[in-house]
């Protein structure tokens, strides 16, 4: 089978070309299928994570990124020029490939891949939610702009042959899409140990925003600190929030006992070396961290945002759900955790067991199998 990937670049160190490189890898390597990677701002650099040197990368050249720093009205000029101009190369190359099936990471070519007649099935793949852009922190204008795109959304998934979400709970926002199907994100993760689950520690990982909640994470612990000294929290992350989040670590007198880390090459360590894991965030796409830490034997206390944690964790049993925002009973969920060695023990078993769903060759499978049912 001759499959193809359209992205924008693979040099960034995003989620999506993390699991692009782990799919494709796969695909090539373990399933022997033919892969190309279709860029359009690729420009010769070096992609960030590891390709296996069987897939084939073609660049178009677009160059969506040098809309970037214009005014609104040249924005929206350049843009007609290069969507044309996309639509144009992308048609050539993929009639030359006679690919079998092209997959869309919804990027620019949503609104139009369906409709290149080169033989292909059009598959379209969808790395965050629904609402997602709702839910960004924006203003009047933004909200209405999100609304439209969303909109659009509505109409461009309903012309592929397949689209798949992350969450069977994003799958129910979908009205009325009979070509819809939920697939979650695998992950890598294979330790040969578990975590002894005896430190005195509790992590959290991620980018350091507004979307990951680390803020409410900090209010929470002011709690937690007060009932549980001896106890710490490492926050392993980079981003835009690192200095705001710093100064309320500071201002409420926490610096002893919490600590923002640069991100880990060896998280699986990191992991180990935990004894809770907690899962902050005000949306998600899917939250693969929580698959990662549960996979390493460590119990989550995560709010029941949208959208991934309710298709991961089963409340009581693998971790606990708290309600969004309700950052009291998010403290009191860590501190029965922390408090109960015996109970972090048996949901860290059970975390370990829910996270073989998730292991890289079974998820490979299903996409195999649903790539294969459309030819």
């Amino acid at each position: 089978m001759k499959i193809v990937y359209c992205i924008q670049s693979a040099y960034n160190s995003g989620g999506m070309e993390r699991m692009l490189s782990i799919k494709a890898n796969y695909m090539c390597d373990k399933l022997g299928h033919d892969v190309y990677v279709i860029t359009t701002d690729q420009k010769g650099r070096k992609n960030f994570y590891e390709f296996s040197d069987k897939i084939k990368f073609i660049d178009l050249s677009i160059g969506y990124s040098e809309l970037d720093g214009k005014s609104l009205l040249k924005k929206v000029f350049l843009y007609r020029g290069k969507r044309r101009r996309h639509y144009d190369e992308l048609c050539r190359v993929l009639r030359e490939l006679h690919a079998d099936v092209a997959i869309s990471m919804f990027g620019r070519e949503i609104s139009f891949l369906w409709k290149i007649s080169d033989g292909s099935k059009k598959v379209l793949e969808l790395h965050f939610a629904k609402y997602v852009r709702l839910q960004r922190r924006q203003n009047r204008l933004g909200k209405i702009v999100s609304m439209f795109n969303t909109w659009l959304d509505e109409i461009y998934v309903k012309k592929y042959d397949k689209f798949v979400v992350l969450t069977k709970e994003d799958m129910a926002d979908w009205k009325k899409c009979d070509n819809i199907t939920a697939i979650p994100n695998p992950t890598c993760l294979n330790p040969s140990r578990q975590a002894g689950l005896e430190s005195k520690r509790v992590v959290a990982v991620g980018r350091l925003c507004y979307q990951k909640g680390f803020d409410m994470l900090i209010s929470a612990w002011r709690k937690v600190h007060a009932e549980l000294p001896d106890w710490s929290l490492d926050i392993y992350g980079n981003g835009e929030w690192e200095s705001r989040l710093s100064k309320q670590i500071s201002d409420m007198n926490l610096e002893s006992s919490i600590k923002i880390h640069k991100p880990s090459a060896e998280i699986d360590l990191v992991y180990l070396d935990s004894s809770v894991f907690a899962f902050s965030s005000r949306y998600e796409g899917f939250g693969l961290v929580l698959v990662e830490a549960m996979s390493c034997g460590v119990p989550v206390v995560s709010f029941s945002c949208k959208c991934g944690p309710k298709d991961i964790i089963t409340d009581g049993y693998d971790g606990y759900l708290v309600k969004e925002e309700d950052m009291d009973a998010f403290a009191q969920s860590l501190l029965k955790l922390m408090k109960d060695s015996m109970l972090r023990k048996s949901m860290g078993q059970n975390a370990r067991c829910t996270s073989m769903k998730y292991e890289l060759g079974h998820i490979m499978e299903i996409w195999d199998s649903t790539l294969k049912s459309l030819i």
